[in-house]
């Protein structure tokens, strides 16, 4: 490390009528004459260079001196650190255990500092998702259960936004069933196999039919029920008439239809 910065004079020509001239510089003191330089390469623990790796130089007093991210080949240089003082060096990255160096005395003006990462070791990850009615609106306060090996594991309720969420949840398989009155019973299987990465699941519920019905009798001319008439049930829609189910009549002249969605209806019978 040169003690002063590099310099360049002004430009001065030398001719026949100056054949003597005189350049003076000044040189400018280099601020980091009396600062180590710090080195190295950053590797994973199978010997790859890691690249964007933040390598933070912290003080005696826990204040962060500066900082360097690591190249695509892994190597780092910083040279913000004065001699003859004590730092740590600590090295972060997603996915990766924080290295934290113990406190270096600086006495050198170069120091080779090589790092190897863990790849952080996850034990957990989530299931998270909406819960929505046919049109599409946000459920809210609705219960979901999580269940693993056919054993009730986890169960939570939505917010007010139709969000739920499941923490801490390990390898393996899991039913995810929803069980409620006013809508179709849900159930899907989740495969949890990668910890890193969060599960989400958007569940879409279908409105549960009411029991209804729609019942009556099928008559002739002179109010006498007709048995074994068939009598056919049309849906409409749109002015559209839409048959949906058949019924024969019984002894009585009486035919019913059972759990049909809400609407408008009509019936039809031949004999």
């Amino acid at each position: 490390m040169e003690k002063y910065i590099l310099g360049q004079s002004e430009m001065k020509e030398l001719n026949k009528e100056n054949p003597e001239i005189r350049i003076d510089l000044y040189l400018e003191e280099n601020k980091y004459f009396e600062n180590a330089l710090i080195y190295g390469h950053i590797r994973n623990d199978r010997g790859s260079p890691l690249e964007g790796v933040k390598i933070k130089f912290v003080d005696e007093n826990g204040n962060i001196i500066g900082y360097v991210y690591s190249s695509n080949d892994g190597y780092y240089t910083y040279n913000g650190v004065k001699l003859n003082t004590k730092i740590r060096i600590e090295a972060e990255k997603n996915g990766y255990k924080l290295h934290r160096s113990c406190y270096i005395n600086i006495k050198s003006r170069r120091i080779i500092y090589n790092i190897i990462l863990e790849e952080e070791a996850y034990k957990f990850t989530l299931i998270t998702g909406h819960v929505f009615d046919e049109c599409k609106r946000p459920i809210a306060y609705i219960t979901i259960t999580l269940f693993k090996n056919e054993k009730l594991y986890k169960y939570t309720c939505t917010n007010k936004y139709g969000q739920f969420i499941f923490s801490s949840i390990v390898k393996g398989k899991y039913k995810l069933v929803i069980n409620d009155s006013k809508y179709c019973s849900y159930e899907t299987i989740l495969d949890i196999e990668d910890l890193k990465r969060i599960y989400k699941v958007d569940i879409l519920l279908e409105d549960r039919v009411s029991k209804t019905k729609i019942n009556g009798n099928i008559y002739d001319e002179n109010n006498t029920p007709i048995e074994d008439a068939l009598v056919i049930l049309y849906k409409i829609e749109k002015d559209k008439y839409i048959p949906i189910d058949f019924r024969f009549t019984d002894e009585f002249g009486k035919y019913e239809f059972e759990d049909m969605p809400y609407g408008d209806y009509i019936v039809k019978a031949v004999y």
